[in-house]
């Protein structure tokens, strides 16, 4: 039978403070702003200051012994901050910020519709972009997507239908309520 492997796990924070980082990652975990991996990586790093084995940590968090050396391996080396995830931001647009100033630009002196804004971008930028993209980037720079309501002469029947018939432009910047 293997003889476990044993390695020493570094003692980067006093057990009270690893206990009140567990009681917070616990809040966050059942607020559901938090994750559950760094609840779990706390707990392994508290069953190895208690002496229990790599092993037997992980077992009782639920990973393999792999992965339980891997944590600990990035806990000795990197202490606490490695428990908690890196952001990641996603893919970067394809729009830069200049282009997008521009955009506004445009849209505050001629709305358009979603359609409109797509063929835009791809005549005037080169990018594709599908329309729901585009409504999703035109959200996001705080644009506002609404029927715009022109001043009309008539009938009320005819106004309302005429309201009901125009389609939704991208005109202004949203309005902080």
């Amino acid at each position: 039978m293997a003889r476990p492997i044993s390695v020493d796990i570094v003692r980067h924070v006093s057990d009270e403070k690893l206990n009140t980082m567990i009681r917070t990652a616990r809040k966050e975990m059942s607020a559901h702003s938090g994750s559950k991996k760094v609840y779990d990586r706390l707990l392994f790093v508290k069953m190895r200051y208690s002496g229990r084995t790599v092993e037997e940590a992980a077992e009782i968090v639920g990973v393999s012994r792999a992965t339980g050396y891997n944590m600990q391996e990035l806990w000795n080396t990197h202490g606490p901050k490695h428990l908690f995830p890196a952001p990641n931001p996603g893919r970067p647009s394809r729009m830069t910020e200049d282009q997008k100033d521009h955009l506004r630009n445009v849209l505050a002196s001629h709305p358009m519709d979603t359609n409109g804004v797509r063929m835009y971008i791809h005549e005037e930028f080169g990018i594709e972009y599908s329309t729901k993209q585009v409504y999703v980037i035109l959200s996001k720079m705080g644009l506002q997507h609404a029927k715009p309501f022109f001043e009309r002469h008539g009938p009320e029947e005819a106004e309302e239908r005429h309201k009901t018939n125009l389609r939704m432009f991208w005109t202004s910047v949203k309005e902080d309520v």
